[in-house]
């Protein structure tokens, strides 16, 4: 299965602070939003679409632009929840005390950097042909079954 990065536009990333820790918290991924064209489709999630990946325990991991150079949290060590809800998915992950994770707190908390991202693999989709706003005809995959990869803050998708 190939590994799949979406940039949702109605992400939401919010910097906070817990006792000492900085911590980013936020949507990754919105149900039922369809997207902008991604080269002649238009997707969308649907609700539960990370379930069974998110119940079957896949460490997922918490990065800056996607690059696994730049992990700032994962599910495996409990920095990083990752939960469904009917919104989409969203996450909390409490940063290291590193100056990068610093550095990343203070750009997201000035909203510098104000994009989330997940990487997936799909496992479950469906095709159909929808009609735009404007009547033009699309092909339409809805996400049903994805493997949850990472979540990510973005510069730019």
């Amino acid at each position: 299965m190939s590994i799949e990065r979406r940039l949702n536009k109605i992400t939401e990333l919010r910097a906070d602070v817990e006792g000492s820790d900085p911590v980013l918290t936020g949507y990754c991924a919105k149900f039922s939003v369809l997207s902008e064209d991604l080269g002649n489709f238009r997707e969308k999630l649907s609700p539960g679409c990370f379930t069974r990946s998110l119940r079957d325990g896949n460490d997922v991991t918490f990065n800056f632009n996607h690059s696994p150079d730049h992990t700032l949290a994962r599910t495996g060590n409990g920095s990083l929840k990752v939960e469904e809800d009917g919104v989409g998915l969203k996450f909390r992950a409490v940063l290291p005390p590193t100056q990068a994770a610093k550095d990343l707190h203070t750009l997201v908390s000035r909203g510098i950097v104000n994009s989330c991202s997940f990487a997936f693999a799909a496992r479950g989709q469906s095709w159909s042909d929808e009609r735009s706003e404007n009547g033009d005809l699309y092909a339409c995959r809805t996400l049903s079954d994805c493997d949850l990869r990472d979540c990510a803050v973005v510069v730019s998708p």
